[in-house]
């Protein structure tokens, strides 16, 4: 599903990651948001791609898939909120938009969720020198991810995972 896009602007804070600061302030400011029109944030981005910033929230309802007209509602009252904050002091570009097949998995509800699924993990270090490998995803425990890799069953704490998405492959 495609997102909106609204312009908006952006500050590199000093102290601490500045991209960091700012995600963490819009998910506290979008959350009342997407709780009001159903809907839970799955990722946020905020990130320099090309020459432009990037403000970019991935929702879902919590219950099914978010429609393009609740991304657009979610899109508008947070664009509003942004500028009424206004906090952020060059231009951004804000997106909303649904996770895709390809859907990251940060909360331990989405691990035990997706439990069966194929998933793309991507480490922090290697791991049987390995940074990168694509498996089953058998759950979560005690802050552990569970996965199948080709039989063998592998426990990685979650604190060692960069990212895990699930895997779709195209075939045509």
């Amino acid at each position: 599903m495609s997102g909106q896009k609204s312009t908006h602007r952006f500050i590199l804070l000093k102290s601490g990651g500045p991209f960091l600061k700012v995600i963490d302030r819009v998910e506290a400011l979008s959350e009342d948001i997407l709780k009001d029109n159903g809907c839970e944030l799955i990722d946020i981005e905020f990130k320099k791609e090309g020459n432009n910033k990037v403000l970019r929230l991935y929702i879902e309802r919590i219950e099914g898939k978010v429609s393009l007209d609740e991304i657009s509602t979610v899109n508008r009252l947070l664009s509003d909120l942004l500028d009424e904050e206004d906090f952020i002091e060059e231009e951004y570009i804000l997106e909303v938009s649904s996770p895709g097949v390809n859907r990251v998995i940060k909360k331990e509800k989405d691990f035990i969720k997706f439990k069966g699924s194929k998933v793309d993990v991507k480490l922090y270090k290697p791991l049987n020198g390995k940074k990168q490998f694509t498996g089953i995803l058998e759950g979560y425990e005690n802050e552990n991810v569970l996965i199948d890799l080709d039989g063998e069953h592998l426990v990685i704490p979650h604190k060692d995972i960069s990212k895990v998405n699930l895997s779709f492959d195209f075939k045509f």
